[in-house]
């Protein structure tokens, strides 16, 4: 077996696969397999652990690799936190075990540095001749089989088939084209209310980044924010977004709307950067916008370590008036003790769980827990994906402070957002003439 050394991505080296591979020789099997394996949430964790450590990581990634890959095979780094194994005379079955064994293995907790930090793998599979007759060919439909099994979940393994050729075709094509349209302006942020528990009135609204592509329409997030991230775009996206909502913040404020603060998510590659807090700073004294007006939504990936200072940078927000939310709480990889040194302001009780409230007992109990867990912060409590009268009902007995979904609205454009609260102000006058008039 031949294996190749393992460097972090910081290298200028790759290691690819060469020559010594077995795979497509002149006297190769009739059969052969490449998977492909990446490591889940190890970019982050590279970013807030340090290099050194991530080189630790992928050093015993790589060991890990070795140790389930049978007599013969090639064990390579493809670069970053991405490997390749190369099989000859495996079939789709033989394939599919040793997939899952690297599933398996990966997923077992890593000591580095004193501390324990779980990855995870998710990879994809590519049979010769089946799905190729070249080694780039291979390696790209493996590719592509890879991320399908990350989107379903991660870790996990996922053969490649014909389907997946347009998934490969926009993961080549998708970041050009976004680049292109954050020229062009094709971006828009649009808005979804967020609703007092207690009074009906809108209190909070949430920007959410949309696409207007010129050929496909308005596209949702989940079909360009993956490539987003890949691509770094994610920075400037990030950047516009918080600009949009700011701008659009001090004009509906100026309109007497009532509403409190506006939130913008924030990625972890913004937070590694170390720049968040200057952005801010300039986005708000531009727009003349008071720091209690605005709130940053985090996600959990950032309890795992500290992104790039990541709680400093919170710290430094929190201390000018911003607010923090913990989006999707309950979903990833949550520490009790990481969220409890995480200076928090907002929780947000995931969409996941909210669904099936009246449904599901588990959800209920959960839900109830974070809700319990909240207050016992003293954090307000923000429940997504509200559809149902029932649902609202018990999140509001469970204590959320605000409501945000469909049960209210979809997201809007600025303009229609503008109109909707208008037009919820305008209710209420009319409930308070009625009620003064009896």
């Amino acid at each position: 077996m031949t294996t190749t050394r393992v460097q972090n991505r910081n290298s200028s080296r790759r290691d690819l696969l060469t020559s010594r591979s077995t795979l497509l020789d002149e006297n190769a099997p009739q059969t052969s397999a490449v998977l492909f394996i990446d490591l889940d949430n190890f970019k982050d964790a590279n970013d807030s652990l340090g290099h050194e450590t991530g080189d630790q990581v992928l050093c015993e990634a790589g060991r890990r690799l070795q140790s389930c890959a049978p007599a013969g095979a090639l064990v390579a780094r493809q670069g970053g936190d991405e490997f390749v194994l190369v099989l000859p005379g495996a079939d789709g079955l033989r394939a599919g075990e040793v997939a899952d064994e690297a599933v398996r293995r990966l997923g077992s907790p890593f000591d580095v540095a004193g501390e324990t930090h779980t990855f995870g793998a998710s990879v994809g599979v590519a049979l010769y001749p089946a799905h190729g007759a070249s080694r780039a060919e291979l390696l790209r439909h493996a590719d592509a089989a890879m991320y399908v099994a990350k989107a379903a979940g991660r870790g996990r393994s996922h053969v490649f088939d014909d389907s997946l050729e347009a998934a490969t075709h926009a993961r080549l094509h998708v970041p050009a084209e976004l680049r292109r349209a954050l020229e062009r302006g094709e971006l828009v942020a649009h808005y979804q209310p967020r609703m007092s528990a207690s009074s009906g009135h809108v209190t909070s609204v949430e920007a959410l980044v949309r696409w207007k592509h010129p050929e496909r329409g308005l596209l949702m997030p989940e079909a360009f924010i993956a490539f987003a991230e890949e691509s770094q775009l994610i920075d400037d996206i990030g950047l516009f977004m918080l600009d949009d909502a700011c701008s659009r913040m001090a004009g509906w404020q100026r309109m007497d709307t009532g509403l409190r603060r506006v939130s913008v998510n924030v990625s972890p590659r913004q937070l590694a950067s170390g720049d968040l807090p200057g952005q801010v700073r300039i986005v708000l004294r531009r727009h003349r916008l008071s720091a209690q007006a605005l709130e940053l939504e985090v996600t959990e990936s950032l309890l795992i370590a500290d992104a790039g200072g990541a709680r400093v940078q919170l710290a430094e927000l929190r201390q000018w008036g911003v607010s923090i939310a913990l989006d999707d709480f309950g979903t990833g990889y949550s520490s009790m003790a990481m969220l409890r040194n995480l200076h928090l302001d907002v929780m947000k009780i995931d969409r996941a769980f909210v669904r099936d409230l009246g449904v599901d007992e588990s959800a209920l109990a959960i839900t109830r827990a974070i809700a319990t867990l909240a207050r016992t912060l003293g954090l307000d409590l923000v429940a997504e994906g509200v559809e149902t009268e029932l649902q609202a009902s018990l999140l509001g007995e469970f204590g959320c402070d605000e409501f945000q979904g469909y049960l209210y609205s979809r997201p809007l454009t600025p303009e229609a957002f503008a109109s909707f609260v208008e037009s919820r102000q305008e209710q209420r006058r009319v409930k308070a003439s009625a009620a003064q008039s009896r």
